[in-house]
């Protein structure tokens, strides 16, 4: 008897990212269409306002060099601030404008309407798989990433 084929979770996950990504663009009814990235960093600072920006950057699992341009490109839309520390002029602290504290709640209400969309049909235990699985992958790849460095370029040349 031949085993089922296998799914193929590349594949799956980038359809599925496709989609996701077609339904809130299509969700988007403000002259500011925000990244996943973007509308995680102002919903953090909807929780963390006056946030260091590495903090936010740690959250949203990106390097600095990203959070940087993203902050960057936030304060051209009018949504961030970025104030020095009152205390330690070195340090730069992350605040919310007032049309960003808007961005974030309708950011958080999509979220919401995301997950209510990607739950249904699923018990409880089931999503419960599904986020254990999605957490652990960036760990997987960067314990992969860190390996192959430390093994060198020979290690991760592609055969002749």
């Amino acid at each position: 008897m031949k085993k089922p084929a296998r799914p193929r979770y590349v594949m799956l996950l980038n359809m599925a990212q496709r989609a996701v990504e077609r339904w809130v663009l299509d969700q988007a009814d403000t002259e500011v269409s925000l990244t996943a990235p973007q509308a995680g960093a102002l919903m953090y600072l909807a929780r963390h306002d006056g946030a260091l920006m590495g903090d936010v950057a740690q959250a949203l699992g990106i390097g600095a060099p990203a959070m940087s341009g993203m902050a960057d490109r936030l304060a051209r839309y009018g949504l961030i601030e970025r104030c020095r520390d009152g205390r330690d002029g070195r340090i730069m602290r992350v605040y919310l404008t007032e049309l960003g504290q808007a961005n974030a709640r309708r950011a958080k209400a999509l979220a919401g309407q995301m997950n209510a969309r990607f739950s249904d049909g699923f018990t409880d235990a089931e999503m419960d798989v599904v986020a254990r699985w999605l957490q652990a992958l960036p760990g997987k790849f960067a314990a992969a990433s860190q390996a192959q460095a430390q093994a060198g370029p020979a290690a991760t040349a592609l055969p002749h």
